[in-house]
């Protein structure tokens, strides 16, 4: 089925999608702090932990979850200039938010019948990771417009696609 090759190319991009959305997630409320030995150590050190344990156990357990928020509340806290308690409600909602995607994926996905569980852990994780993504970059594209706007209310995401005044199709 998966070669060794075929696993450790999937783990790197699954770490590097992970890393990806923490980073993006920061810095659409935070502006990052110059890099400091502490925080590229702490970058490393969830991209260490990310290889090991985000994939290779699929569902991450408790500890490993614990673990996991530490190290991005420490991220957050160590790489971004963090007002307050804002930071934790963040991340709550950021967690919160990508644990529902997840059980979202993974229902979805168990209610078809895909032969072994690890073929299903894969599957999940990669679309779990690919609705991060969207989601993380919808949400960074809002913040930057709101940041832009200074609080006028217009989202971007909410304006129709086709409004850009020419229709093509009308012309035919």
């Amino acid at each position: 089925m998966y070669n060794q090759i075929e696993d450790i190319l999937l783990n790197i991009s699954i770490v590097i999608a992970t890393v990806w959305i923490v980073k993006r997630f920061w810095g659409s409320f935070f502006e990052e702090k110059q890099n400091s030995i502490l925080s590229v150590s702490l970058w490393i050190v969830y991209c260490i932990f990310q290889f090991f344990f985000g994939y290779h156990n699929g569902r991450l357990q408790i500890f490993a979850t614990i673990l996991n928020i530490l190290l991005i509340l420490s991220i957050a806290m160590v790489a971004y200039q963090s007002r307050g308690k804002e930071k934790y409600f963040l991340l709550a909602t950021f967690y919160a938010g990508w644990s529902l995607i997840e059980v979202f994926v993974f229902s979805l996905i168990n209610s078809f019948d895909i032969g072994e569980s690890q073929q299903r852990d894969i599957i999940g994780l990669v679309l779990s990771n690919i609705l991060m993504i969207l989601s993380v970059y919808a949400l960074s594209m809002v913040a930057e417009k709101k940041k832009g706007e200074s609080g006028t209310g217009k989202i971007l995401f909410f304006s129709p696609v086709g409004a850009s005044g020419k229709h093509s199709h009308c012309n035919q």
